[in-house]
């Protein structure tokens, strides 16, 4: 049996019990290994959160060269806080971070602080965070001690990092600066992200931006590397139920579709960076009819950047 038929399985069934989230922990974290924090992956999270800043200063509206965004908010928080922290570090105020889910857990808070400290001692830091400020990690270093006796959550606020857990169509601020998104728009389904966009129109400052990171490709095949990052299309909607489950959940949305979103919600996107994988890889799988009108190159995206500003009024009103 494949293994991601058995991964597939395994949260499938998992989703169905109560505290489904906890189980799928303890399954990430200590039988399939994918919660465990390696250089690699957290160097390439603090490349994407440069690359927010970088949008922000290139596109938000009359920024200084040197400018920061004071506050930034976070769609979907993950297990992993690096990329806030990162943002923190980077000179940002406050971060919201709002998800569906409460999936921060002390010890990963605790991993993830770890980690970052290690970078700093070693002089690495600075070479992923160019625009680290120095004076700020002794923050760090007292919201890693706070874990054990305030938890994870109540440590990271000492550092600006507010966690919400919360259905983002509702919530309700103003004056962020910038909206961030990392791997996150494609666990949501089409409806909801228009939704969630139209509310993030009043969310925004004048001038402010929305970045996002998707990631196009079937995530199985980061579990499972016989996979090609294309192997989701070629199931029918009705046999990808057996696999989709809410914990593992892919909305397997196109970048046209994504376009489509942000047009239909209210905003302009500035600056698109696609990317494909290994467009070869395309013609070894039967597409599913579902994926059959889309052109080629539409297909073969697995990653794009997307970088946008609101400019309809009436994107502001509550679906």
């Amino acid at each position: 049996m494949p293994s991601w038929y058995l991964k597939a399985g395994i949260q499938g069934v998992l989703s169905l019990l109560p505290q489904s989230q906890r189980w799928n922990y303890i399954f990430q974290r200590n039988i399939s290994k994918g919660l465990r924090l390696k250089d690699r992956y957290f160097e390439g999270k603090l490349s994407t959160c440069n690359q927010h800043l970088d949008h922000y200063r290139n596109y938000a509206e009359h920024p200084a060269a040197d400018t920061i965004p004071a506050q930034v908010l976070e769609l979907g928080s993950g297990w992993l806080p690096i990329v806030p922290i990162g943002l923190y570090l980077s000179g940002v105020n406050q971060i919201i971070s709002v998800d569906i889910n409460p999936l921060l857990r002390d010890e990963l808070v605790t991993e993830t602080l770890q980690h970052f400290l290690k970078y700093a001692g070693e002089g690495r830091l600075a070479q992923h965070l160019p625009h680290l400020k120095e004076d700020r990690l002794a923050s760090l270093e007292a919201a890693l001690n706070a874990v054990p006796t305030q938890g994870g959550k109540a440590a990271l606020e000492q550092l600006g990092l507010i966690t919400k857990i919360q259905d983002a169509r509702q919530i309700q601020l103003s004056g962020i600066d910038l909206v961030v998104s990392n791997s996150t728009l494609e666990h949501i389904p089409g409806d909801i992200i228009e939704a969630i966009f139209r509310q993030f129109c009043g969310v925004l400052r004048l001038g402010g931006i929305m970045s996002h990171l998707i990631d196009l490709s079937d995530h199985y095949s980061h579990f499972d590397k016989k996979l090609t990052p294309y192997n989701f299309l070629q199931y029918g909607e009705s046999k990808w139920r057996l696999f989709n489950n809410q914990l593992q959940y892919q909305n397997r949305l196109r970048v046209s579709d994504y376009r489509a979103l942000h047009q239909r919600a209210g905003w302009q996107i500035l600056h698109e960076a696609s990317q494909p994988t290994q467009t070869s890889q395309i013609d070894e799988i039967l597409l599913a009819p579902e994926f059959r009108h889309y052109s080629r190159e539409d297909l073969i995206v697995t990653e794009s950047w997307m970088v946008s500003r609101c400019v309809s009024a009436d994107s502001t009103l509550n679906t």
